[in-house]
């Protein structure tokens, strides 16, 4: 179990410890973006989702975001 933690959270690129100081909400939110994630099947589309989510993070404007996306 904690391997897996360990390669989930290297793909995150956040510390294993992350799983279990989140709030109950955070998690939920945590467990539906992925579930949507592995919903998508186009490599493209994935690309795409993976770019937006990026420049969200980074704090990217509304504009470059929708660039982003693009």
């Amino acid at each position: 179990m904690i391997a897996k933690l360990a390669r989930i959270a290297e793909a995150l690129d956040c510390p294993v410890t992350d799983f279990f100081e989140v709030e109950a909400n955070a998690m939920n939110e945590t467990a539906a973006l992925l579930a949507s994630w592995h919903a998508i099947s186009d490599a493209d589309a994935r690309r795409e989702v993976l770019s937006y989510v990026r420049a969200v993070a980074g704090g990217a404007s509304p504009a470059a975001r929708q660039d982003a996306a693009l």
